[in-house]
């Protein structure tokens, strides 16, 4: 069994699961599905309200919901090994697959990421306990690296890509070392080669998905820093690993009245508190940038404004009839920001 997938698999629950809970060996003896099905049991309420219950409500549910967690360890994120589906040892050659290569099926990858929710309830601590991100256009991605190679999987847990990098674990000068290794969540854009690292799981063996969003954030800066030549294209780094900038909401109307660093997608905003939690969160938020004006009362350059699709009205006209459109529910469904 892919020992990396086993560990990511226990350390993040899936989608609507709660608390973490460990993972037996794959004996059959049926330990973990009745684990499994007792999470799902003592804390799917939180998601089955979605309907009767505001945004707002539900993110302080699940801030409560999240401070008894706080005793339990990630499961042993640290003996992270190499993929499976890999075919055994890294290449000789640094110059390994650079270009997607063929699909494969998806394992313990699957549903790993974060996701957010469209921002309907402004929240009313947005000032002081919220940071925002300029998600960049591209493809969402869980980036790994360790035992000497980088794996890029989508979202479903297909795995995209190889190639070497500069992070911890991702070249083969780290082939023999199973404790140097990293897990992120990015956007990967083409056109700039680059992945835009919007969060991390663990950075060089070292987990973090149960700490806030705050901390995980000022973490994933200074280990970037500290490598600087991860953020740089090179021979052993043929994509680079830029952080993305938080904002506080006092920073907005300066930050989205100026041209935009890069292509943006939209705004991501994350509760500073959350943990890393696997599937949508209330506590994750998504506004498309021409929508701001009307739902936080900001302005933003025209070059965001020219976006808005052709006949839209408001922000919640435009997503009911988006989502009547093909029976799904704005409240409910969950955002993949690069779909």
């Amino acid at each position: 069994m892919d020992e990396l997938g086993t560990a990511l698999a226990a350390a993040l629950p899936a989608e609507g699961d709660g608390p973490v809970l460990p993972k037996t060996s794959a004996s059959g003896d049926g330990t973990t599905g009745r684990a499994d099905e007792s999470s799902k049991s003592q804390h799917s309420h939180l998601y089955k309200l979605k309907k009767s219950l505001g945004q707002e409500h539900r993110r302080k549910e699940l801030l409560e919901l999240q401070k008894s967690r706080r005793s339990q360890q990630v499961n042993d994120l640290r003996q992270i090994s190499s993929d499976s589906d890999s075919g055994g040892e890294a290449k000789e050659d640094d110059e390994m697959e650079c270009s997607p290569s063929a699909r494969v099926r998806p394992r313990f990858y699957k549903n790993k990421l974060m996701l957010s929710e469209w921002l309907l309830e402004v929240p009313a601590d947005l000032q002081d306990n919220w940071m925002i991100l300029l998600c960049p256009v591209g493809k969402r991605s869980l980036v790994v690296s360790s035992r000497g190679r980088t794996l890029s999987y989508t979202k479903s847990g297909f795995r995209v890509s190889s190639f070497p990098s500069l992070l911890p674990g991702g070249n083969r000068s780290f082939h023999n070392t199973s404790t140097d290794y990293c897990v992120l969540d990015c956007i990967y854009s083409e056109a700039d080669r680059t992945y835009y690292v919007l969060d991390v799981l663990s950075w060089k063996g070292h987990p973090v998905v149960n700490s806030e969003t705050e901390f995980r954030f000022y973490w994933l800066q200074v280990k970037l820093d500290e490598g600087r030549d991860v953020m740089s294209h090179s021979r052993l780094n043929p994509f680079r690993f830029v952080s993305v900038t938080s904002y506080k909401n006092a920073d907005l109307e300066r930050v989205l009245c100026a041209p935009p660093p890069y292509a943006v997608d939209g705004l991501l905003f994350y509760h500073r508190r959350t943990h890393y939690t696997a599937g949508s969160t209330p506590l994750v938020g998504w506004l498309k940038v021409y929508m701001v004006p009307e739902h936080l009362g900001i302005p933003v350059a025209d070059t965001y404004m020219v976006e808005r699709p052709e006949g839209y009205v408001s922000m919640r006209e435009h997503l009911h009839e988006a989502y009547s459109s093909r029976g799904g529910d704005m409240i409910t469904e969950e955002i993949d920001v690069t779909e």
